[in-house]
């Protein structure tokens, strides 16, 4: 058995047991049966219209008054009506690739196409002591000290409720990502209030995800010490999830963006997560703190950090020191190889930053990882090396034993020992390398510096398929083919490299079948990588290319002799 044909048998053992655990063993939702704080008969404050009339963006903003929101990072406004949260524009990031796209809309208004939000209030412990008390709701007007929000001008919104009772917000922002929100209420009345603060992220509309075996979309967080994740099948399949915290954060992530609530100390929060089924699929996130009492002329408060926008990893990753949010960087989805990928990630872009250009930190990083595994590959390839030339005497050792297993493999094992040959020795080196290339695979994969970055030539976005195909000759005949048939250049190209090594590396005599799949294989990997992001088949046929390399030099390499 050669280097080649073990490679690729314990490559697809490998990447069948990542995949297939998840589709087959699904990692269950966690779910506490935690009691949230006590409330009777109180209908839910920020209620979901029943029916909704959708209109274009640009008209739902003119509906209402609005403090815009002016940072480097992002533009937007906040409603006054409800004093929400929804409308933020990234100004760092476009839709498409292309000098017209717009900019990427993340938060946008409850009666747009795509509703996405996120709103604050204070909640009554027990309504039947103070049955007329107003609260804010959604339909509440706030008023403003200033017209706009800046990251050097934060802004103060009021509301004083019929009963003389003062409600406050107080919100900052800064350059990046992240506002700092402060609710306060003073008790005016002579009698005690028992109320506590909740933050509520929804996500209204069909979701269109990346493929879930891969990558988490969602709702996510960090609570009770440990990453939640729940993705959005799993939240309509049950009517809540329920969590307990000393602290934390929970929101709603896509593959790039994300919006959160955080609790930046560790007082005692509870949070929930619903769906709702009309009048239009509807996801809901809440963070609420514990109950608090207030004096009659006393006043509470309570600080929530809220991010939104790009997931970038250094950026969460100051975030999470300054504002001691544990494991904000758990946004990214890093997967089960935490510990290979982010160190991965960080050896990536800091290629990207001494080179100057994200391609060239991609084929850098890959001849790098290759240098570091090569004492492994040529371990591996001495050891088969040595196999091979055994196989003479395996065999007739296997002839002169045939119907006695016991004697037949004591016989082999003298040989193994004899000739300081272990027979894992091939293997193990190979099995040792795969957590290394899923690390890489997943850090190309969720990395937002290759969104929308281009490579040389035709690749305007490596991030998305390669766009041309050889059922128009690549652009060549004006048809555009359906998905199925958008076999690019670069897989093909990727599958040429992977036959060019297989014709390279010297095949024994195999079992038939066996040479029959190996040789199928780049067809097979050729069609199934097409609708690959560009970066990650530039990646791998790049990765080739070395192997070639990598094995014409272990070719030249004395033999193992037996």
């Amino acid at each position: 058995m050669n280097e080649q044909r073990n490679f690729f048998i314990i490559f697809f053992i490998v990447f069948a047991a990542f995949w297939g655990y998840e589709y087959f063993f699904p990692k269950p939702a966690p779910v506490e049966n935690i009691a949230p704080p006590k409330v009777e008969k109180v209908e839910t404050q920020l209620a979901i219209e029943e029916k909704v009339v959708i209109v274009p963006k640009d008209v739902a903003l003119r509906e209402g008054s609005r403090i815009s929101i002016d940072t480097p990072s992002f533009s937007g406004s906040i409603n006054l009506i409800g004093a929400r949260f929804d409308d933020i524009t990234l100004k760092n990031y476009e839709e498409t690739v292309g000098d017209r796209s717009p900019n990427v809309d993340l938060l946008n208004p409850e009666n747009t196409e795509k509703p996405f939000y996120v709103e604050f209030t204070w909640v009554p412990v027990q309504v039947d002591t103070n049955p007329v008390i107003a609260f804010p709701t959604e339909k509440t007007e706030w008023a403003s000290n200033h017209e706009t929000l800046k990251p050097n001008q934060p802004i103060r919104l009021t509301w004083t409720n019929p009963q003389g009772i003062v409600f406050e917000r107080h919100v900052t922002v800064d350059e990046d990502q992240m506002f700092t929100v402060t609710e306060v209420i003073r008790n005016t009345k002579k009698e005690q209030l028992q109320v506590y603060p909740k933050g509520r992220i929804v996500r209204v509309g069909e979701m269109a995800t990346a493929d879930s075996k891969i990558l988490h979309e969602g709702v996510v967080g960090y609570l009770g010490g440990k990453l939640q994740e729940v993705n959005y099948a799993d939240i309509e399949d049950v009517p809540a999830f329920d969590f307990a915290s000393q602290g934390g954060w929970l929101g709603i992530t896509d593959k790039y963006w994300m919006a959160a609530l955080a609790v930046t100390d560790k007082m005692p929060i509870t949070a929930k997560v619903q769906h709702f089924k009309t009048p239009r699929k509807t996801y809901m996130t809440e963070l609420s703190g514990e109950n608090i009492t207030i004096a009659s002329g006393s006043e509470a408060s309570f600080t929530y950090q809220f991010i939104t926008g790009a997931k970038v990893v250094n950026l969460l990753d100051n975030y999470e020191k300054q504002y001691n949010i544990s494991n904000l960087d758990l946004a990214v989805d890093f997967g089960w190889l935490y510990f290979l990928t982010k160190p991965m990630y960080h050896l990536l872009t800091f290629l990207k930053n001494v080179i100057g250009n994200f391609a060239l930190a991609i084929l850098a990083l890959t001849v790098l990882v290759k240098l570091i595994m090569f004492p492994l590959v040529s371990k591996s390839s001495s050891s088969m090396s040595g196999m091979k030339k055994l196989q003479p005497e395996l065999e007739r050792i296997k002839a002169l034993y045939p119907d006695d297993a016991a004697k037949r493999n004591q016989a082999i094992m003298e040989v193994y020992k004899k000739n300081k040959i272990n027979p894992a020795g091939g293997c193990l080196p190979l099995l040792i390398q795969m957590p290394v290339f899923f690390s890489l695979y997943k850090v190309l994969y969720i990395s937002i510096e290759m969104r929308h970055t281009p490579f040389w030539g035709w690749v305007k976005d490596m991030s998305a398929p390669d766009p041309t195909t050889v059922f128009n000759l690549f652009g060549l005949i004006p048809w555009d083919p359906p998905s199925f048939l958008m076999i690019g250049l670069w897989p093909m190209i990727m599958g040429f490299t992977m036959w060019l090594q297989q014709r390279l590396t010297p095949q024994p005599s195999a079992d038939p079948n066996m040479t029959k799949m190996m040789a199928f294989l780049p067809i097979f990997l050729t069609y199934l990588m097409s609708s690959f992001p560009a970066g990650l088949v530039i990646y791998w046929a790049w990765s080739n290319v070395l192997t070639i390399v990598q094995q014409l030099v272990l070719n030249r390499k004395p033999v193992v002799k037996a």
